[in-house]
């Protein structure tokens, strides 16, 4: 079995049926052999967002988006303390910890970020053709 965790954005372009998500990754995570998580992170970048950017919107309620399509990463002590040995290519806070996530766990992490796909630590999946 593979295991695969979708970073926020990927998340979002699934749950929209997104044309950005290549027909490769489609079939990643529709395969019921592999197993495809998705983190806590991205709960939390996902609310904060609705929060504080006007033009960040979303036709359901986060709770619905994470009940039972996915298995849930939680947050552990070892991914974050991992993040004091991540290189400092990215900034962005959630983008760091789902790196340290899959890379703690032995996951592919599935994103577009072109800056998350420069990190050479982890084993990662780019979601557009």
């Amino acid at each position: 079995m593979k295991k695969y965790l979708l970073d926020t954005q990927v998340f979002l372009w699934w749950h929209t049926d997104d044309k950005r998500l290549s027909t490769s990754i489609r079939s990643i995570i529709q395969n019921p052999e592999n197993l495809v998580i998705v983190s806590v992170v991205s709960a939390w970048e996902i609310c904060i967002k609705l929060n504080s950017h006007q033009q960040f919107k979303l036709d359901v309620n986060p709770r619905d988006l994470f009940s039972d399509a996915f298995e849930i990463l939680n947050i552990k002590l070892n991914h974050t303390l991992a993040l004091q040995n991540l290189p400092n290519i990215h900034r962005d806070p959630f983008d760091r910890l789902l790196i340290c996530q899959a890379q703690t766990e032995k996951l592919q992490l599935i994103t577009n970020d072109h800056k998350i796909l420069k990190y050479k630590q982890v084993d990662l999946i780019s979601a557009s053709d």
